[in-house]
């Protein structure tokens, strides 16, 4: 059935109208099947509802399509779905798919949800697109058009495009993804420090980290994007003094500094303010802590009194469109903090993801 045959309202028997739409009901399994082992009263409810099926999949008039309005004429129509193959697919060798599976959990932990991507569009379909994802060639986009906002154009074959992550499907190995916006061929608009920060503070401003690779990766990102990122190590700190010694010497503290969690706080507040510590150009600040789980056992007040005083600042410096984190490194994957600044101390969704598709891995090795 054509856009055209909508607009006037045709009438075709209904199950034409499904084949057309390339979803056909199924026929009616046989009385016999539907009833086999089935009590009496159950028997003749079947009986009614195959009998209703059948009369009224042969006649019912297809309900007239809603006036397409000056914004949604049926040439509208036609260039947000396209002159396209219903089951057009990403062109690829014969060993693309093992290669997409091979590389699932290296996809999902590369692209957490809330990541931002760009990549161009190989494969359209009238209920979405696919993408191949710059710099992750073994990773397949989905972007479905319930994503998309009213009235929005499915993008071209060969079209470029910006989306964010949020999902990922295992049981296809897709990466699912909504757009955002058809940047140029660099995908600068994608990757921002704005886009970076929104993705690490979407949950809280002190994020949890024990995948080491995963830290990693995120402080070189962050730093790609010019936050001045301050790693200090907390292995070694077994005393308060230790804590305030590392920190007062990494972030350039001044002379008349105090050494408590109070004195901390202020000057904290001077380096996000750029009084010193950072770069005053930078595009964010970020306290990054590794092994920090043993100061949480030799020191707790002051353990949990530092990430209070960072998520504080964290919240406060986005009210005035400032970026303030702190990644937390531990080595102990059981480690519990109490909530800090009024919100958790919450593990980061790459984690989340990445252990979700090992377990998702083992059990199918399991099954296997």
């Amino acid at each position: 059935m054509t856009l055209e045959d909508q607009a006037a309202g045709t009438f075709l028997p209904v199950h034409q109208e499904m084949a057309d739409c390339h979803r056909r009901e199924p026929e009616p399994e046989p009385l016999a099947t539907l009833t086999a082992g089935t009590p009496g009263p159950t028997r003749q409810a079947d009986k009614r509802s195959c009998a209703w099926s059948a009369r009224h999949r042969r006649a019912l008039p297809v309900r007239p399509a809603r006036p397409l309005g000056p914004q949604r004429s049926v040439q509208a129509l036609h260039v947000m779905i396209g002159d396209m193959d219903e089951f057009s697919w990403p062109d690829s060798d014969a060993g693309h798919a093992a290669r997409v599976r091979a590389a699932w959990s290296a996809a999902c932990q590369a692209l957490p949800v809330g990541s931002a991507i760009t990549g161009e569009v190989t494969g359209r379909q009238r209920s979405g697109v696919f993408l191949r994802i710059d710099a992750h060639p073994d990773a397949i986009g989905r972007v479905d058009i319930t994503t998309m906002p009213k009235d929005a154009i499915l993008p071209a074959m060969g079209e470029r495009v910006a989306g964010e992550v949020i999902d990922h499907a295992d049981h296809n190995h897709q990466i699912k993804a909504k757009l955002t916006g058809c940047p140029s061929s660099t995908g600068s608009d994608a990757a921002s420090p704005e886009n970076l920060y929104r993705e690490l503070a979407a949950h809280t401003f002190v994020s949890l980290w024990w995948t080491r690779e995963l830290f990693d990766q995120t402080l070189a990102r962050l730093r790609e994007q010019r936050f001045a990122v301050v790693e200090v190590d907390a292995s070694e700190w077994t005393t308060a003094a230790d804590l305030h010694q590392d920190i007062a010497t990494a972030l350039d503290f001044p002379d008349y500094y105090g050494r408590n969690l109070d004195a901390l706080n202020e000057c904290i507040g001077d380096v996000v303010r750029g009084e010193y510590g950072i770069p005053t150009d930078a595009a964010g600040f970020v306290l990054a802590l590794t092994h920090y789980d043993r100061f949480t056992r030799e020191c707790p007040r002051e353990a949990h009194g530092v990430l209070d005083i960072l998520a504080d600042h964290g919240r406060s410096a986005a009210v005035f469109g400032q970026r303030v984190l702190c990644l937390v490194h531990t080595d102990d994957r059981a480690i519990a903090i109490e909530p800090v600044g009024a919100t958790h101390v919450e593990w980061n969704q790459a984690e989340w993801q990445l252990h979700h598709s090992q377990r998702v891995g083992r059990r199918a090795a399991h099954a296997d």
